[in-house]
Parts: C-alpha cells; sequence; structure tokens
C-alpha cells in the first residue's frame, strides 16, 4: 500500500501566525527644541488664545492615535494535537506500536479530529488490520464527506479486503473531481491487477510510472501486468525499478526469478529466487 504522505505522507500541520500590531513614535518627524523654548512658545499661544477668545491650549483635545484593531482570537488547539505530534514522531522512527497507541490516544481526545482517525486508519490498513481501518475511515467521512484524500484511503483499503466493485466506486468518484490524481489511477491500475485485467492494469500503470518515478507499488504491478501479458524484456525493467524503491519485497524478487528463467539465464533466477527465500525467512 501506499501511504499518505505524513502518507504520507501521511501528516502535516497547520501554521499559525501571530497577527501583528502596529507601533509609533508619536514624535515622530517632529524637531526636537530645549525646554525654555518650549515654556516660551507656550506663554506666547496663551496670551494670543485669550486676545482671541480661543479656549486655553490646555483645554484643547490631545492628539490622538488612530486605534488600531483588535487581532482575532485564534482557536484553542484541539486536544488531540500533542498525541498527533508524538505519533509523527514515532512513525518517522520506525515505533510503529508507540504511533497507534498515540493515534488511538489523539482519537480518545477528540473523536471528531478527521486527522487522528484518517492516520489511525492509514496505520492500521498498513499493519494488514483492514477492517479497523474502514472503520476509522468512515468515523473520519462523516465528519467531512467530500474529502477526496479520505475517499482515496477508503478504496485502497476496500482494495485490500477484495471489496473491487466498491472499491472502484469510490476511487470512480475521486477520478471525476481530479482526473490525473496519481494516487487515484495507481490504485486503479492495482484494482485492474487484481480482477485479472491485465491490459487495462498496463495502461493505467504505465501512466502512473511515467509520471511518478518512485511509486513503488505502481512499479511492482506494472512489472506483474507486463509479465502476464508475456512482455518479458518491459515487465524486467519496471520490476529492477521496483526492487530498487522496495528491495525487501520478496515478491519482487520471485517474479524477477521466473522472468530471468524465461530469459534462460538460470544463474541469475537462482540468485532471485535465493533473495527470495533469504528475505521470507527473516
Amino acid at each position: 500500500m501506499t501511504a499518505p504522505e505524513e502518507q504520507g505522507d501521511f501528516l502535516e500541520e497547520i501554521a499559525r501566525m501571530d497577527a501583528e500590531g502596529t507601533s509609533g513614535d508619536p514624535s515622530e518627524g517632529l524637531v526636537r527644541e530645549s525646554a525654555s523654548d518650549a515654556a516660551a512658545k507656550e506663554d506666547a499661544a496663551t496670551e494670543e488664545a485669550a486676545e482671541a477668545g480661543s479656549p486655553d491650549p490646555e483645554e484643547a483635545p490631545a492628539f490622538q492615535l488612530e486605534s488600531q484593531p483588535e487581532p482575532p482570537p485564534q482557536p484553542p488547539p484541539s486536544p488531540a494535537s500533542d498525541h498527533l505530534a508524538r505519533a509523527r514522531t514515532m512513525v518517522r522512527e520506525g515505533r510503529v506500536q508507540e504511533a497507534l497507541d498515540a493515534y488511538l490516544k489523539a482519537v480518545r481526545a477528540d473523536p471528531s479530529n478527521l486527522k487522528a482517525r484518517n492516520n489511525l486508519g492509514v496505520l492500521y490498513d498498513e499493519l494488514g488490520a483492514h477492517e479497523l481501518a474502514l472503520e476509522q475511515f468512515h468515523a473520519a467521512r462523516a465528519e467531512d464527506p467530500e474529502n477526496l484524500a479520505l475517499l482515496t484511503n477508503i478504496g485502497e483499503a476496500l482494495i485490500h479486503m477484495g471489496r473491487f466493485e466498491e472499491a472502484e466506486e469510490e476511487l470512480r468518484r475521486v477520478g471525476r473531481a481530479e482526473p490525473e490524481n496519481i494516487k487515484v489511477r495507481a490504485n486503479l491500475g492495482i484494482l485492474w491487477f487484481r480482477r485479472g485485467h491485465y491490459r487495462q492494469a498496463e495502461a493505467e500503470l504505465s501512466w502512473v510510472c511515467e509520471r511518478d518515478a518512485d511509486n513503488g507499488p505502481a512499479h511492482f504491478y506494472y512489472g506483474e501486468a507486463l509479465n502476464r501479458l508475456g512482455e518479458v524484456d518491459a515487465a524486467l525493467d519496471a520490476l529492477r525499478r521496483a526492487r530498487e524503491l522496495d528491495p525487501t519485497n520478496t515478491k519482487i524478487f520471485h517474479t524477477l526469478g521466473i522472468l530471468y528463467d524465461k530469459k534462460l539465464q538460470p544463474e541469475l533466477a537462482l540468485e532471485m529466487y535465493k533473495k527470495a527465500r533469504d528475505l521470507q525467512s527473516r
């Protein structure tokens, strides 16, 4: 599965910005003068005011700076924020169980937090707990029914569960809104492969691989589709790239062994089979 970037890719926070106030020196631009000069000017002004019947300068309204509007109040942080931050750190460090616990605490602290629900679902899906993943995704969907990234994650989980018609419905819905969404197109390609529609899978995944050279699952299923179609050399190229992106995937090495057998290169085939066995025994 391809994780939303944290999915992945799959994790980002909204930055908060403090409103900036405006301040200034009211005397800015005025010429400084001695205390005696200032007093003399004040006496002269008083006499002139008395003669003209004008108000005493001391009674004149003081110069007022234009008041600045108060910055709008910032919403309080979600009670799940600290747990989400810890979970992201633990995911990066490979501490999966601790990340899972932190996401669960985030959901308990704020059950309506879409990000906590979604990220917990993604982690469950990667761990193979697809039913639990779907439960979290549906809870998040109740908060934001039109969230396209969430709908894509639901479709991906449904593929893993073999519920292909439901998966296609969700992915097509996102695809209508975002026809060039690479993740959606990759999942549709995988869906076609899982259904045995290898030519459709090859066409969809070829499009994805051209635009996303680092998409490991897309290259793997693209190579597998090409293998089923008998296009050995193209399949080898795709699976070699998949091996670079995911060097611990036993299925990649096993299929490479099959392809080298087809190419009548038994030594390379044996090497690939041995690597697949070694990885599987770890």
